[in-house]
């Protein structure tokens, strides 16, 4: 009498390939390699579909390890979402002075005028 999973290899090698895959993703995240999660997904889905396909009498301890494999495929679909780049907290911006708040709306509006520099005094000159 043979054991379930002796009869194919087939799920031996997705599930090798699948933990496999998830490690070179995490090895090489910050290389650009998330997208080995999702070929890790593809794998722990097959080797599920192969378990919940299987007929043997031990029917339910094949369709444990399916489940274990379906939600093994939905961590690894989740995984470049959670690992990716967090961008930094914005900073609260400082009160203004009345000073700095008139020399801003001067630069504004004298900036680019011809005749007058940033801070919006006339330059000496024709």
């Amino acid at each position: 009498m043979s054991t379930v999973f002796t009869e194919s290899y087939a799920a031996y090698l997705f599930v090798i390939l699948a933990i496999v895959m998830m490690i070179c993703g995490f090895i090489f995240k910050d290389k650009g390699g998330k997208w080995l999660f999702y070929l890790s997904t593809f794998s722990w889905l097959m080797a599920g579909f192969y378990a919940f396909s299987v007929q043997a009498s031990l029917t339910a301890y094949v369709h444990w390890l399916g489940l274990f494999c379906v939600l093994a495929a939905f961590g690894n679909m989740l995984m470049p979402i959670i690992l990716r780049d967090k961008k930094p907290p914005v900073e609260p911006a400082k009160k203004m002075t009345s000073e700095e708040y008139t020399e801003m709306l001067r630069a504004m509006r004298y900036g680019k005028r011809s005749g007058y520099d940033k801070a919006g005094n006339k330059i000496s000159g024709w």
